[in-house]
């Protein structure tokens, strides 16, 4: 695990001396399923990034559920605003399966921001890139109809899991991505009804984009999920109450292909 994290270090764009400086302070700890790894308004002590497992980070309502903004996937760091601004966490972080993290102390990484050029350019990019991203998400998915809430939120492991360094096993030459979450979880997530969410993916299904187990799903052709996402956030942040063959039509447009005229929502 040190020569692991030693590379990290350096990817990061620390210098030598101080990567071998930070190595030391480098923690690793194992997490369970539903573990909270960090509260809104919290004050952060470290900087995580996620070795094996899915994190998600959102704005828990007066219930405890939390609408999720970003999932976080293998070789993903996150909680690097606290970097910049050292003020109370704005979103909550709860593991969705079980996790292994590595941790950089915050005052490490503060220290490391202020004084190494490049490791200071890998943080601006990565807070202005995620501002960006949760704010177009919050709106998305607080506004957005329920079908579009179902397809964006899917649309997040695509993200996490394609991001990555490590991804999770993919079948095929379609490259399938099994999720690792049951549906009802899914929903939850989402923020709609199980029976909305069924209904949803019954139809992404027919189109070809999910695959649909016992309890479980797999997304198929996670670049092509990867892709709609992205293009919906650049040309369609307006439009938040498109209908489920609005949507498909979308994914189909992202795959390059025509859009099925067969499938129709009920």
């Amino acid at each position: 695990m040190s020569i692991y994290a030693y590379q990290l270090l350096k990817g990061l764009g620390l210098s030598e001396q101080r990567a071998i400086r930070v190595l030391p302070s480098i923690k690793v700890q194992s997490l369970d399923a539903n573990q909270i790894i960090c509260r809104k308004g919290s004050q952060p002590e470290a900087w995580t990034h996620i070795v094996a497992g899915l994190v998600s980070a959102g704005i828990p309502d007066n219930n405890g559920v939390i609408t999720p903004i970003n999932i976080f996937g293998p070789g993903t760091w996150f909680g690097e605003i606290a970097i910049l601004n050292r003020q109370a966490l704005m979103l909550e972080c709860i593991c969705l399966t079980p996790v292994r993290i590595l941790t950089m102390p915050l005052a490490q990484a503060v220290e490391a921001f202020e004084s190494e050029a490049e490791f200071s350019r890998y943080v601006a990019r990565l807070v202005a890139w995620r501002t960006q991203q949760h704010a177009e998400m919050l709106t998305l998915m607080r506004l957005g109809s329920p079908q579009l809430r179902v397809v964006m939120g899917l649309a997040l492991f695509a993200e996490a899991l394609h991001n990555s360094n490590s991804h999770l096993p993919t079948n095929g030459l379609n490259d399938n991505l099994e999720i690792p979450l049951k549906q009802s979880l899914l929903a939850a997530l989402c923020g709609v009804s199980r029976g909305v969410f069924s209904e949803c993916v019954q139809q992404l299904s027919a189109a070809g984009w999910v695959r649909l187990n016992y309890a479980t799903l797999a997304l198929s052709n996670i670049v092509v999920w990867r892709k709609f996402s992205n293009q919906y956030r650049q040309s369609r942040i307006n439009s938040v109450k498109p209908s489920m063959q609005e949507i498909l039509s979308l994914m189909a447009e992202a795959a390059g292909r025509e859009p099925d005229s067969s499938l129709r929502t009920q």
